[in-house]
């Protein structure tokens, strides 16, 4: 059962990372729908409305294997600074210099205490504000499933989804509300996925329910994809619109819920000593340490410092989106298994 449970964590894990990855590889086409072209930009759709879990999924896996355990409070605070904190903290200073020296960024270093709050620094950092928020409000959270119960949770999360979700996604694809931009970092609004999570962990499905989660995945990213189209290019005239795109939208949830689940309750043929699972715990490991790392291989290999420029477009978008995501991801794993053989600098790369 402990293996068991390793492998579909780690799975989970790896499949989350692997998600970013790929998120940030399609990105660059959905704002380039008058100059690329209606078919490039469907290529860079379909792989990012195929991964809009990726975040919600990192939420739901912390939820899962957090809530529920007993641990001195101490002793939690100091492993999640060593695991999160202190990693956040170093690369925030890497990536603050990485923008003014690189980017050429006007950046004061009187203004990093604000980014570091706000998880500003690079693209990709706010990520770490929302999960130790969430770190902090584990022993609140503890208490209160100890209060409710299962049947408590699930209210809770029930009212979460209705108001933090459906709700604000009907408004705004009805022009009733407007969300502010940083919608998708605020961090108490992760609470549902965190909870939801830690619900589904230990929730059985029978075969023909899976096939029935694998059906409603299909059904999400086609929506998805679908309602980006919709609001993009035939109300948008080409401008991105990503309201089906946002963590909270009722599409991605219900992606993300499928893929948990999924992956959850995935049968895979990995021997517990065998190299395919050995490798699946490698990525899972260096999951943090690439979500950290990938953003500046990114960066690096468009540049075309390294004697050769690649991208998204190396080749045609449909291999060209995949086969750049895959480079990043392996350079990056390449990178942080590096840095984990260093004194003192493996404890940036979790």
């Amino acid at each position: 059962m402990e293996s068991k449970r390793l492998i579909w964590a780690d799975l989970l894990r790896a499949l989350a990372v692997c998600g970013t990855v790929l998120v940030h590889s399609a990105a660059p086409l959905l704002e380039r729908y008058r100059t690329a072209g209606a078919a490039s930009w469907w290529v860079g759709n379909a792989y990012d409305s195929a991964v809009r879990w990726c975040v919600p999924l990192f939420v739901m896996l912390s939820g899962a294997l957090l809530l529920g355990r007993e641990q001195p409070f101490g002793r939690f605070l100091a492993t999640r600074f060593r695991k999160a904190a202190l990693p956040f903290l170093a690369w925030s200073v890497v990536y603050f210099f990485w923008a003014r020296l690189f980017h050429g960024r006007s950046l004061e270093a009187s203004e990093l205490p604000r980014l570091l709050v706000s998880g500003g620094v690079y693209y990709h950092l706010w990520f770490f504000s929302v999960i130790l928020t969430l770190y902090l409000l584990v022993p609140l959270l503890q208490l209160l499933l100890r209060k409710t119960g299962r049947r408590g949770a699930w209210a809770l999360v029930a009212t979460w989804a209705l108001v933090a979700s459906v709700l604000p996604f009907v408004g705004e694809l009805g022009g009733w509300s407007e969300a502010p931009e940083s919608v998708d970092t605020s961090p108490l609004r992760y609470l549902g996925y965190f909870l939801l999570g830690f619900l589904l962990r230990d929730l059985p499905l029978a075969r023909p329910r899976l096939r029935l989660l694998g059906a409603l995945f299909l059904s999400g990213w086609a929506l998805t994809a679908a309602g980006t189209w919709w609001l993009t290019v035939q109300h948008g005239g080409g401008v991105f619109d990503g309201l089906f795109y946002e963590y909270f939208a009722a599409n991605v949830l219900l992606m993300s819920v499928a893929v948990f689940l999924l992956g959850r309750n995935a049968r895979l043929p990995l021997a517990p000593d065998g190299w395919g699972h050995r490798w699946l715990r490698k990525a899972s490991a260096s999951a943090l340490g690439v979500y950290l790392v990938h953003a500046l291989v990114i960066d690096l290999l468009k540049s075309g410092q390294l004697g050769v420029r690649i991208d998204e477009t190396s080749l045609p978008p449909l291999l060209g989106v995949p086969l750049f995501a895959a480079i990043v991801f392996a350079a990056s794993l390449a990178i942080v298994l590096l840095l984990k053989r260093v004194p003192i600098v493996r404890e940036t790369v979790p």
